[in-house]
């Protein structure tokens, strides 16, 4: 299995996640909606489960990009420096990886004290709001692995390693 395809998988993956969640979204909102405006109720927990799936929304399709490199990328230079524009696209992947392992352990540190805390309305502890950013920083990190194996790596070699 090869960089390329490794990366189709996970991009056909991430779409499909990023589909599901916008979807069970919009429903949310809609029934909600009609709750609210049809029969003057609403559900109690649908602001928590909203606000979770926006997040794993933002995440995922953060990690999405990343991982199919439609990020933002300022591309000046591309044509004239080839080989610098390599490099200097293989250290910024390895400032992410840098930036994530700085950052993983101040997360569990704040999902650890969220644990004992609870959401009233769905009863769940309240450090779930953390696991969309968790994914969404794994997600980025393997997305940063496959940019830095593509940067360093020939392109043939690429493929014949993995």
């Amino acid at each position: 299995m090869n960089i390329a395809s490794v990366r189709r998988q996970l991009i056909t993956i991430t779409s499909y996640l990023l589909g599901f969640v916008l979807c069970c979204l919009v429903l949310l909102e809609c029934v909600e909606v009609v709750l609210r405006y049809g029969f003057a109720t609403t559900l109690i927990w649908a602001a928590d489960v909203s606000s979770l799936l926006l997040l794993s929304l933002g995440w995922l399709g953060a990690g999405h990009l990343w991982i199919a490199r439609s990020h933002l990328v300022v591309d000046i230079f591309q044509g004239r420096f080839p080989h610098f524009l390599r490099w200097t696209s293989a250290l910024a992947e390895v400032v992410v990886l840098v930036g994530i392992i700085w950052l993983a352990p101040k997360l569990m540190d704040t999902v650890s004290i969220y644990t004992d805390m609870v959401m009233p309305a769905i009863d769940l502890s309240a450090s779930v709001r953390f696991v969309p950013s968790m994914i969404g920083l794994l997600l980025i990190s393997l997305g940063a692995i496959l940019n830095l194996l593509d940067c360093v790596l020939p392109t043939n070699q690429a493929e014949v390693n993995t």
